[in-house]
């Protein structure tokens, strides 16, 4: 909608400082209705999304590009002068991607969304000054070319070309549209009539031509035969020759390596599907396929680490019933080292070697370094796992574990406790592994962050009787309402762990406007106010219970029952009315 808004504009800018004539007004007069149009649908379909981008609400991941361009331009810095390399920003996004405690961990970001931006990351100043010539030159070239031929049957079809150019220009900056060969086809044609247009003097796009021999005879408007006359390229000869087999040879080259690809992709998803299976030999099938991706594949590091990965997979379905804490460093009986460990490391090595931005790699050598010939400290590996993914909490987590292998209480609880801040996915594995060696007062006072759902989720773990423990808990709970009362903006689980803190206290009020305000953040969250309904209905707060209800029956999330249960939240509301008279 920017760019359409942005482009109108241009193109009108260029109509009125020119003068519109007959031809280029039908030209604004066109875009007008394509613009129309384009509203037209979007009232039809709904400005809900568009609502949600502008104003924040929803998931910010989708609805937002902003953090993704503030994350990338912190790898400017990184790599001033060349860039990071083409198509690298994959690899190097998650060093610098904030802490968030979304889904964002999960995300590959393989673009910036934003042309301009991802060529100063990629490229540095060279490859942006290029990008810029790329889209401001055609813009130029079709502007050029309307004012020539403005009083011209074409002027129109110009002025288009200018509106079109500069749409791409504008939206490549939001968007990766020229990654699309489609459009990237479309923009170089256009661009490429918008430069003949503005600087051939013999471009004339309503003269019929017709052969006479090796030359070519232009009849004009004016039909005049002689007017020009254009010396042709023959197709025989050393050049025309040269120039098919470099075609030729570059075309063969393109289908090798789309088939190439093609073939590991597709041994790709097969290893995908035998992981999925349950019988004996999938471990030995996806290994297979993951191997047979190398072949076709070699320099890709993904394929490298998906091989390692379909071993190390391996090695853990052998050892059945250990639990991943059980050891830092698995002692695992020689025939499994030899069939899966070794091999899974050598991989490994590799996809580091084409990437050492895969932090996968280096986990494994922190995890099995004892296996290897030779290799650094595991903790110098953790540290180039956090360095590489500083915003992902298992990473975090297994620096925190690797820390107790060494005894060092105090980097395992800053781990930990960064773990935790991020969310609080891990906090059952952490409780299990740090009751070993440290006391719960320790564990309150070192490990846990200041977050009220992981307050409330650890005094649950910790002190699961509510009645025996009470005074235990409390001292969790009292935390959780002062680190509450003091968040800005709290998210929804903040906000649904504060109502259970609040109720829990004794304090109904609070814990009801709590509630509200989670539904409130959150109000399409099927879950979320599913629980709400029925916190409502175990309090017999009819009245508001009644319309959280509806909501569930409209939304079709109420259940079979759903119909039953409000029935009765109405009845049950109609009595107290009466009582209450």
């Amino acid at each position: 909608m920017l760019t359409l808004v942005a482009a109108g504009t241009f193109a009108a800018a260029i109509a009125s400082g020119t003068g519109l004539s007959r031809n280029s007004l039908s030209g604004v007069l066109a875009a007008g209705l394509v613009a129309a149009a384009v509203l037209g649908v979007g009232a039809w379909v709904g400005w809900g999304p568009i609502e949600k981008r502008f104003s924040g609400e929803g998931n910010v991941l989708v609805d937002s590009r902003s953090d993704l361009w503030a994350d990338a331009t912190r790898l400017v810095p990184r790599y001033p002068l060349l860039g990071s390399g083409n198509n690298t920003f994959l690899r190097v996004e998650p060093t610098v991607r904030r802490p968030s405690r979304d889904l964002r961990t999960n995300l590959v970001n393989d673009s910036v969304h934003n042309e301009y931006l991802e060529a100063l990351v990629e490229g540095g100043p060279l490859r942006l000054a290029a990008t810029l010539l790329l889209a401001i030159t055609p813009v130029v070239a079709a502007v050029g070319a309307y004012r020539r031929l403005q009083s011209r049957s074409v002027g129109s079809i110009a002025l288009g070309m200018a509106f079109g150019l500069f749409a791409v220009a504008v939206h490549s900056a939001f968007d990766f549209g020229t990654h699309l060969p489609a459009v990237a086809l479309l923009a170089a044609t256009v661009a490429a009539y918008a430069r003949a247009a503005y600087a051939d003097p013999d471009f004339h796009p309503s003269r019929r031509t017709k052969s006479s021999g090796r030359d070519t005879v232009g009849v004009t408007e004016f039909d005049d035969p002689k007017a020009f006359r254009v010396r042709t390229a023959t197709l025989l000869g050393p050049p025309a020759l040269a120039a098919a087999a470099v075609v030729f040879i570059g075309t063969g080259l393109v289908v090798r390596q789309y088939w190439l690809w093609d073939r590991a992709d597709r041994y790709a998803t097969a290893a995908t599907v035998a992981a999925n299976e349950t019988g004996a030999d999938r471990h030995e099938r996806r290994i297979a396929f993951a191997a047979a991706r190398v072949g076709f594949a070699p320099d890709d590091p993904e394929a490298h680490a998906a091989l390692a990965r379909a071993h190390f997979d391996a090695v853990w379905a052998d050892r059945t019933g250990a639990a991943a804490d059980s050891a830092w460093a698995p002692t695992l009986p020689p025939d499994l080292v030899e069939r899966h460990v070794r091999p899974g490391l050598r991989a490994a090595k590799r996809a580091r070697d084409a990437s050492p931005y895969l932090a996968s790699s280096h986990m494994r050598f922190a995890l099995y370094r004892h296996y290897c010939a030779s290799a650094d400290p595991a903790a110098t590996y953790v540290e180039r796992v956090l360095r590489l993914t500083p915003s992902d909490p298992e990473a975090s987590f297994a620096a925190g574990v690797e820390a107790v292998s060494r005894n060092d209480k105090a980097a395992a609880a800053a781990h930990w406790k960064a773990s935790l801040a991020l969310n609080g996915r891990q906090l059952g594995p952490i409780l299990t592994i740090a009751a070993r060696s440290f006391s719960a007062s320790e564990i309150g006072d070192k490990l846990l962050p200041d977050d009220p759902a992981v307050l409330f989720d650890a005094a649950d773990r910790l002190y699961p009787d509510r009645r025996a423990q009470k005074a235990e808990r409390a001292v969790l709970l009292t935390r959780a309402k002062r680190v509450g009362a003091g968040l800005v903006r709290p998210d929804v689980n903040a906000l649904t762990a504060l109502a259970r803190v609040e109720y829990e206290i004794g304090d109904r009020d609070a814990a009801l406007a709590a509630w509200r305000r989670a539904v409130d953040a959150a109000p399409r969250d099927v879950m979320l106010r599913q629980q709400y309904a029925a916190w409502l209905e175990e309090e017999e707060l009819y009245e508001p219970l009644v319309s959280e209800l509806e909501w569930l029956r409209v939304s079709g999330a109420g259940g079979a029952n759903i119909a039953d249960r409000l029935d009765a939240a109405r009845h049950a509301l109609d009595l107290k009315n009466i009582l209450d008279k």
